[in-house]
């Protein structure tokens, strides 16, 4: 599907791979039409709307059928949000595993994240520089084992206040 969306990112200059997490606000007139989300990411990720989890992916994109070549394109997911999604003001909340969390061939390792929300077949939102991010560290795999620390997430990052977060980067095109 063509779309007018931009990868984004956060603007960061880390080197050392991480779990990447978005959020934006967006406002819903009708809730009594179809509102879908298309959505994917650099590898792996969790959709969160209005603080509720509503999808984790995308399918795995790896060589999983006896290819050992990564594909040139990326699969997307398109979830039906209408039962999350309330009369005005909406938060969408997006955290992206990187590449050293999952294990996939197809990745920058930047976390990165691409989508757009349609209601009655016109998008309404897609992402671009608006869209607030940040690098989390909580998750690493510093000793061939995943491991969390607590201590290190930010606290109720799904629903809570977000204006101090930065401007996502977004991708040019042509850019990996």
């Amino acid at each position: 599907q063509r779309t007018r969306s931009a990868w984004i990112s956060p603007d960061t200059d880390a080197e050392t791979p991480y779990r990447a997490l978005f959020r934006h606000s967006f406002s819903i007139k009708n809730t009594s039409s179809k509102t879908i989300i298309h959505i994917a990411a650099d590898v792996r990720y969790r959709l969160y709307i209005n603080g509720n989890l509503a999808e984790e992916g995308p399918v795995n994109t790896g060589s999983d059928y006896d290819d050992s070549k990564p594909a040139n394109y990326l699969y997307y997911s398109s979830i039906d949000i209408s039962k999350w999604i309330n009369q005005g003001v909406n938060q969408i909340a997006i955290e992206v595993f990187s590449w050293a969390l999952e294990i996939s061939e197809h990745s920058s390792t930047h976390g990165k994240l691409i989508c757009e929300i349609e209601q009655d077949g016109i998008t309404i939102e897609s992402t671009n520089e608006d869209w607030k991010s940040i690098p989390d560290s909580s998750f690493s795999n510093k000793t061939g084992f995943l491991q969390f620390t607590a201590k290190q997430e930010p606290q109720d990052w799904t629903t809570a206040p977000f204006s101090a977060w930065t401007k996502s980067s977004v991708q040019k095109k042509g850019q990996s």
